[in-house]
């Protein structure tokens, strides 16, 4: 550089030339402080323009986000319609939706349990009002007997006296459980009334294990499969009727049968599924699976054979709990 000026030189290969070039210093300065000034603005604008996308950018992932941190306050105070709109971004979407589909679950799960609740208080209600019918009829009866037992009247006085026995257990609550031989006693006291009413018509056979007789299963699981057999399959039937029921342990299960020979099930009209009789005439039976299903688990079973024209079959199986090996 000399006096203002700038002077480059460049050999020319393959000869002995050198070119030189000379430029005015205070114009190269210019363009180079131009060239800077240009490259500073270009910064100060990216800058700029990259806090703005940021700023939008960040918007659009805080509203959604806040939308449903709103949405799942106003659930915790109990507003359960809150829901969401689906944001158009794929991971927030995909909240929204999960949300949505737990706040539909919740709902439904309390709907189910107010429903639940309200057949509670409606049973409830019902076995309230049921205690008072037993007892009243219980010491009619017991009137009944005393006017039978006073003009020897054998027959009503059995009748009263084995419904009476009938009755009395029905309405004790103290005990949810008795013994097997107890079942079979009070089911001995119903056929007693309709061998009284049927006489030689009705053929009854009993059996129970002697390893089960201190067995302690629910209240009135045979009695009311007996009735069922005699009102819905030995009454239609003309001729004689036959009626069995065994209790027998079966590798660590009691196993109850009660069959008859009445005019059993049509074809294709045995119910595939139990609680299909919760409405029907044969809801004794679905109470009947119910309280096992309650009591046992999924190792309580009932199930029902038949033949239309031939007679039915209903098997319990349940675990053994008692038993005595012998």
């Amino acid at each position: 550089m000399k006096e203002g000026k700038i002077v480059s030189l460049a050999s020319i290969p393959n000869t002995s030339l050198i070119l030189a070039g000379v430029t005015d210093s205070t114009s190269y300065r210019q363009s180079l402080e131009h060239f800077f000034l240009i490259i500073i603005i270009v910064a100060i604008v990216g800058v700029v323009l990259a806090g703005f996308f940021a700023y939008f950018f960040s918007r659009s992932i805080a509203r959604p986000v806040n939308q449903l941190a709103s949405s799942m306050q106003q659930v915790e105070n109990g507003n359960l319609q809150a829901h969401v709109t689906e944001s158009r971004i794929a991971e927030i979407g995909q909240l929204d939706r999960t949300f949505n589909a737990m706040l539909g679950q919740i709902t439904e799960l309390l709907q189910l349990t107010r429903e639940e609740e309200a057949k509670l208080h409606e049973a409830e209600r019902k076995a309230l009002e049921s205690q008072m019918n037993p007892h009243f009829l219980y010491n009619t009866l017991n009137t009944v007997k005393a006017i039978a037992k006073l003009h020897d009247e054998q027959d009503i006085l059995t009748i009263t006296t084995k419904l009476g026995k009938l009755l009395r257990s029905s309405i004790d609550n103290r005990e949810a459980e008795i013994t097997l031989q107890d079942s079979l006693a009070l089911t001995d006291s119903y056929l007693t009334i309709q061998k009284i009413r049927f006489g030689e018509k009705l053929q009854v056979t009993t059996h129970l294990d002697a390893s089960l007789a201190k067995e302690r299963t629910p209240k009135l699981i045979i009695q009311p499969l007996v009735e069922n057999a005699i009102i819905h399959g030995l009454e239609p039937k003309l001729g004689n009727w036959s009626l069995s029921i065994e209790a027998r342990l079966v590798a660590e299960m009691v196993v109850i049968k009660i069959a008859d020979n009445g005019i059993g099930i049509p074809s294709g009209t045995l119910p595939q599924d139990l609680d299909e009789l919760a409405s029907s005439e044969h809801v004794g039976i679905y109470n009947i699976h119910r309280r096992l299903k309650l009591r046992y688990g999924d190792k309580a079973s009932l199930v029902i054979q038949s033949i239309g024209g031939e007679g039915t079959m209903v098997i319990l199986r349940f675990p053994a709990t008692t038993f005595q090996e012998g």
